[in-house]
């Protein structure tokens, strides 16, 4: 516990991320999309419903009161669409707001799983508790898979798992599936 709480600034959520990425590990590959990931790319759901991966803290909802970090949903409005990079490690950052807001800026895509260990939240913390691999689908869009961590094997997804999961009327929280057919593809765009 000292070593990932020299400072105590962020006891609780250091703690939480190392104590969270050694339950679970299933070291699978990291994938890499042909010629590289773009830089700052906004994830849009690929089945026509064309919800944009998102992070803000408008709704209660957004701020989970038992998990550090802030939950990420699909949102209906491009204006609202946040802005990601990944890693070479398979670390996925949220780098920028299409609207220009702060929230979550530098923070990493993971999982927050519930008292259920098969059900879990994607959030963005400060502290990374997951890594993802991409895998490419031959029409272009892409699926992320959680490949260490928490929820290991499992896809980030739009179909919730209760009412819940509904953020308000233009979006809902994104979860993880491991059944891939419920999960979302995404499109990449600058």
């Amino acid at each position: 516990k000292g070593l990932v709480s020299l400072d105590r600034g962020h006891r609780k959520l250091a703690f939480t991320a190392a104590h969270e990425a050694f339950n679970a590990a299933c070291m699978a590959a990291v994938s890499q999309l042909p010629g590289g990931w773009p830089a700052a790319s906004k994830l849009t759901e690929a089945n026509g419903a064309d919800h944009v991966l998102s992070v803000h803290t408008w709704n209660s909802g957004d701020r989970p009161k038992d998990q550090p970090g802030l939950r990420v949903h699909g949102h209906r409005l491009k204006a609202r669409a946040s802005h990601w990079t990944v890693e070479p490690n398979g670390l996925i950052r949220l780098t920028g707001h299409a609207d220009g807001r702060l929230t979550g800026l530098g923070w990493f895509l993971s999982v927050a799983l519930s008292s259920d260990r098969l059900q879990g939240h994607v959030v963005v913390r400060e502290a990374p508790s997951n890594l993802w691999a991409i895998e490419l689908m031959p029409q272009g869009s892409i699926f992320l898979r959680v490949s260490w961590g928490p929820a290991c094997g499992a896809y980030i997804s739009l179909f919730g798992f209760s009412a819940e999961d509904e953020r308000d009327e233009n979006s809902a929280y994104a979860t993880v599936r491991f059944e891939k057919e419920r999960s979302t593809a995404w499109h990449t765009s600058s």
